[in-house]
Order: C-alpha cells, then sequence, then structure tokens
C-alpha cells in the first residue's frame, strides 16, 4: 500500500459500511434515539396539550392521514367519509388513532378549519359516529387567526417586508 493511501498516523482509511453500526450493535443508538424523541413529545404536551409532538406513521395510518387530508380539503364530513377511513385502516382502531395524533401535530387544527376538519373526521372514524361541528369558539379561533395571519403579509421592519 502507498503512503498515500494511509493516514497520518499510519492507519489505513475505513472501507465502505466499515465505521457503520447495524444489526444489534444499532439497537443502543435507535434507543437513544426513541427515549429523545419520546421526551420531546412530553416536553411539547406539557407546554401545549394540544400538539401530539412527533408522530411516526406506518404504510396504513399514512394512507389514513392522506385520504383524511383530502376528504377535509374538499370539506367533506358525511357518513360515507368517516366508513371510507375506517374501511382504509382495516377497521384498525389503532391506525385511526395514529392518524388522528397525527393530524394534531403542532396544534394546527386548533386554528385551521382545514386541519381541524381532518382532526374531526378521524375522531369520528375512532368513534364510529358522525362527524361533530366545529365549536362557536373554535369559529372564532379560525376567524381571529385567518385575520392576524393577513397582517403579516404586509408587515415591514427596517426594508424588509415579511
Amino acid at each position: 500500500m502507498s503512503d498515500a493511501a494511509e493516514n497520518d498516523d499510519g492507519r489505513k482509511p475505513p472501507r465502505p459500511g466499515e465505521r457503520g453500526i447495524s444489526g444489534w450493535r444499532a439497537l443502543p443508538a435507535v434507543a437513544v434515539l426513541f427515549h429523545t424523541i419520546r421526551a420531546m413529545n412530553e416536553r411539547t404536551r406539557a407546554l401545549d396539550p394540544e400538539d401530539a409532538g412527533i408522530v411516526g406513521l406506518g404504510p396504513r395510518a399514512s394512507k389514513v392521514a392522506d385520504r383524511a387530508s383530502a376528504l377535509a380539503e374538499s370539506r367533506r364530513e358525511d357518513e360515507q367519509a368517516v366508513a371510507e377511513l375506517v374501511a382504509l385502516a382495516g377497521g384498525r382502531r389503532r391506525t385511526l388513532e395514529r392518524a388522528e395524533r397525527f393530524s394534531r401535530q403542532d396544534a394546527s387544527h386548533c386554528e385551521d378549519p382545514t386541519a381541524n376538519r381532518m382532526h374531526r373526521l378521524l375522531v369520528a372514524a375512532i368513534h364510529r359516529r358522525p362527524v361533530e361541528p366545529p365549536t362557536s369558539d373554535q369559529e372564532h379561533i379560525f376567524k381571529v387567526a385567518k385575520r392576524f395571519r393577513a397582517l403579516r403579509s404586509g408587515f415591514t421592519m427596517k426594508g424588509y417586508v415579511y
């Protein structure tokens, strides 16, 4: 081996995949990551109980969340929409619950009518009941949030437009 192929201290450079951990040796790293995410979620819930924190979705729950989002975008709140979500979840309550937690990520369902509709659709699917309409307090918050977002678009500071 030439001098160029060795490091300054005489060691050989690692081969591809040699330094990474895999298999059983990766479990401690995965455990640390899982513990960190769980701690972040607990802190988030303490600050804002409506925020679900970081939510990971499997393939089925991801499809349910995507379909609930599409139904909410098209303003669907009917029984057929709820039945479609239940069927897509294969009748699995846990799948619906994960999709529902995902819909609460960042607590956007508290301010945005579409995110709120998605959340209400999933709650109805979990409990197999009709979709409840938003409360008058929620409607008021939607209006206030909409007005606030409109204010930001024209805000200037020191020559910068936000």
